[in-house]
């Protein structure tokens, strides 16, 4: 019960206290009486206006839960594009500048239900014809197991030569992916996520990101929650070239963006991002040592295209 309410229920209790304690009044106090006993009456009928409302409120919050769902060779495909300005940094000015566009599509298949909470999924990413001349974008493929709140537990590189691709998603996801709670959320609620890394020459350090249920919507045909987010991302790359040459690079990120996930089906309808990217590179290559700093604004969009669930 709301403070109100135990307020208006404490002073009906106190003007019926008074009328019964004092049978005897004079005419005036007796018309005292009939004013406190109509101010009761009316307080009665405004007390159960207030109850109806607060209950009316209560009652048309609704909860839902947040969790993938899975089912042995469930199928998702999304169309995927990323549009984006890279600027090359020195002494903080731009030596160079150039824009890109690429479009794609990702293609999640369950490859076996691992239990009640986990599956095994095999992503692909199969590239459409790059839209920025001379720069190709490559398909590629990988294996993990994720838990149904979002947790991803495992990756499985097809071989060593994705040992450093890998590398990097597994620190992209762990960073990146909403960590769903295990309880019903309704609108407004907010949870953060922290993960702890250890950056050289910067020592332990934490990156967070905010989550918060903005709304129940109808997405593509879908009931979804839209989850509202912004946070930073600390993201290393190890890079080996065929020459045998070495690149090291931190990702420094800011990102916000809106996930529209269908609480029903368990499963993302569709993601709107923008990243603000900072970059660090060093290069190792015979015997000399090269280091330069990037900028990148990218914008990015991914959309359920078709659902298999058999």
């Amino acid at each position: 019960m709301n403070s109100m309410s135990q307020w208006l229920r404490c002073l009906l209790f106190c003007c019926g206290r008074f009328a019964a304690a004092n049978p005897h009044l004079s005419p005036n106090h007796h018309a005292q009486a009939r004013y406190i006993q109509l101010f009761q009456q009316a307080l009665y009928f405004l007390l159960l206006f207030i109850s109806f409302s607060m209950s009316s409120c209560s009652q048309g919050k609704k909860e839902v839960n947040l969790a993938y769902k899975f089912r042995p060779n469930q199928v998702k495909e999304y169309s995927s594009t990323i549009k984006g300005t890279s600027k090359i940094l020195e002494a903080n000015s731009v030596l160079q500048s150039h824009n890109f566009s690429y479009r794609s599509t990702l293609r999640e298949k369950v490859i076996a239900v691992v239990d009640s909470s986990k599956a095994r999924i095999l992503l692909t990413n199969t590239a459409d014809k790059s839209e920025t001349p001379n720069e190709p974008q490559k398909s590629w493929s990988l294996e993990y197991i994720i838990e149904n709140d979002g947790i991803i537990v495992e990756f499985f590189p097809e071989d060593s030569t994705q040992l450093e691709m890998v590398e990097y998603y597994k620190n992209y996801y762990e960073q990146a992916m909403p960590v769903f709670p295990d309880f019903a959320v309704s609108e407004g609620y907010s949870w953060t996520q922290t993960v702890k890394l250890i950056v050289k020459e910067q020592g332990n350090t934490n990156v967070e990101t905010r989550y918060k249920v903005k709304s129940l919507v109808r997405e593509a045909g879908y009931d979804c929650a839209a989850i509202e987010y912004s946070g930073s991302m600390i993201i290393p790359q190890r890079l080996i070239k065929q020459d045998g040459g070495l690149t090291i690079q931190l990702n420094r990120i800011s990102t916000s963006g809106v996930i529209y996930f269908a609480y029903i089906e368990g499963m993302i309808i569709r993601q709107d991002e923008n990243l603000e990217i900072t970059t660090e590179t060093s290069t190792y290559a015979g015997g000399i040592t090269t280091k330069s700093t990037s900028s990148s604004h990218i914008s990015s969009g991914m959309l359920l295209t078709r659902y298999e669930n058999k």
